[in-house]
Order: C-alpha cells, then structure tokens, then sequence
C-alpha cells in the first residue's frame, strides 16, 4: 500500500511538473530509478544512525565540486548557509562536514515533527555527531553563522508557516522559506546551494557539487529577498532536471494532492 501510494503521488508531480513532455514510461523509469535511490537513501541513513564508529575513519563523500567556494568564506571568518535539498542521503552532508574529513563546527535548521518523540530522536542522532539541531531558534542560527560556522537547510518542500514567499518550481506557483536568506544577510554569510551526488559504480559513494554562491545585501529589501529565494528555487530546478531521479518526489511540493 505504502509503494502504491508513493509511486502515485510521485506519478502527480512528474506530469505537473512536466507538463506535456512527460509520458507514462518516462514517469514509470524515473520512479522505478526514483525508488532505488530511496532504498539506497535508507540504508546509507541506518548505516549512519547505527555505526557511528565507522565513520571515524570511513567518509562516503570521496571528491567535491569547487570546495574553494565554502573554503574561501570560511577563510575569511565568515559562515555559511549550505541549502540543499532532500536529494539523496542529505543527511550525510552535515556529518560529512562536521564530523569528518572538514571538521568544521555547526548545525543544521531542522524540521519539527508532530511527535515530540520524532524531534527528541533526531535531535539525539545528530548530537553524536556535533551537530546541533536549530528548531525555530533564529537567534541559535545567527550566533552559529557569527562564529563562522556552517549552518544547512533544506528549503526545497512547500512552506506552510510564516517565513515563506511566493516563488515558482518548474514554472509552478508554491511557496519557500526565505529564513535561511534573512540570518544570512544579518551575519554577512553566502547561501550556497550543493547536492549530494551518487555514484553510479559505487552507489555508497557520494561526490559533492557546488554551485555558485548567492549573497545579499546587508540590509535587503523584501523585494531582493524574494529575488533570491527565486534565483536558490531556479538553481534547485536546474540540477533537478539535470539528475531528476536523485529527489524525494512524493512530497507534496505544488500542493496537488
């Protein structure tokens, strides 16, 4: 039932999305592909909750794409909002880089669950790893990113609370968090988006693509902050229709179902 209900709803979105150049064997491959990836996803999150000592010494991230993009701010004594999107194993990406190879000291702007339970757990496993859970706290992420610290998000699902603009995905009206754009311009920090990129050969491998940081003025208007969480919305489309079947399409991104 579970498998039925996922491939409809991801079924929903690829013909909206697509529009007219979507057909039914696309859409059958890409979930199929979309599936497989989720399976990989899983077991990639239990390796991670579960064998914590493993990772001392083992990091599935192998290569990165323009690292001098976080280094160079990072240099400078400035922090970073890393927004990505639930593409992949997106939680490897804060593990990777404060607990392993990079080092660096942060925390990621966590979703909060209707069970408290859920948020206790999250809040736990991420702990074992240095990483600090920022539920609602703007004033934690701000004293994070003043620190020169790296903050992430993963601001590509629908924004249902305050916080959030009007923008388009696929050329489809829905709306985003602009949050992680707000502390950014008060700390002086780049948003810079990156994906988590599978390898075909090695599937528990992962390389690390970077795209061109985004920046805003010190005191921006709402009009460029919504400019920006467009231009973030615009780049997550790109690498989208580039690698579509990376994404988590079964959630409920235009509001269709």
């Amino acid at each position: 039932v579970t498998y039925h209900m996922i491939r409809r709803k991801c079924f929903l979105n690829l013909f909206y999305a697509y529009d007219d150049r979507m057909n039914e064997k696309r859409a059958k491959y890409l979930t199929k592909k979309i599936a497989v990836n989720l399976t990989y996803s899983f077991l990639d999150c239990f390796y991670l909750w579960m064998f914590k000592w493993r990772y001392r010494k083992y990091d599935p991230v192998e290569e990165w794409s323009d690292w001098a993009i976080v280094s160079k701010s990072m240099e400078a004594g400035h922090g970073v909002v890393v927004a990505t999107a639930h593409y992949h194993c997106f939680e490897v990406m804060p593990v990777h880089f404060c607990y392993t190879r990079q080092g660096f000291d942060g925390g990621v702007i966590a979703r909060t669950f209707p069970s408290p339970l859920a948020v206790k757990l999250y809040t736990w496993l991420r702990q074992r790893y240095n990483i600090l859970s920022f539920y609602n706290d703007a004033k934690s992420i701000i004293r994070t990113l003043k620190r020169g610290r790296v903050v992430g998000v993963l601001p590509d699902l629908y924004a249902k609370r305050k916080y959030k603009v009007p923008t388009t995905f696929y050329g489809k009206p829905t709306t985003t968090f602009d949050i992680h754009f707000r502390v950014a311009a008060l700390c002086d920090c780049p948003v810079v988006p990156a994906f988590l990129m599978r390898k075909k050969a090695c599937p528990w491998k992962y390389g690390l693509m970077f795209y061109d940081p985004i920046y805003l003025s010190k005191k921006p208007s709402e009009e460029e902050v919504d400019a920006k969480v467009q231009q973030l919305s615009y780049v997550f489309e790109y690498h989208m229709r580039r690698f579509p079947t990376g994404w988590i399409w079964f959630h409920n991104k235009w509001r269709i179902f």
